[in-house]
């Protein structure tokens, strides 16, 4: 598992972008926004092409937090998944 972390949220676009409260915050919800690649902070708001959020407290179930979700429930497998800009 890649538990490196990166502590500047300007690279979130470029890399593997986790911080330590993928693996440390105890949360209830999530809400993710997808932007293009270098797309600067100040413009998330206008550049996110799909953004998602819940209010359901499903974290509840799967350990509280992304590492807990990812590790013990839904692991990610490199090469499983593609892109539409890779079909």
């Amino acid at each position: 598992m890649n538990r490196n972390i990166f502590g500047h949220v300007t690279a979130d676009t470029s890399d593997d972008y986790k911080n330590p409260g993928y693996f440390e915050i105890i949360a209830r919800d999530v809400m993710i926004w997808q932007v293009p690649n270098s797309t600067p902070l100040k413009n998330y708001s206008t550049s996110a092409y799909l953004t998602y959020r819940n209010n359901n407290h499903f974290l509840d179930r799967y350990g509280g937090n992304l590492n807990a979700l990812y590790k013990n429930h839904f692991p990610i497998r490199s090469g499983a998944y593609s892109f539409p800009s890779q079909q």
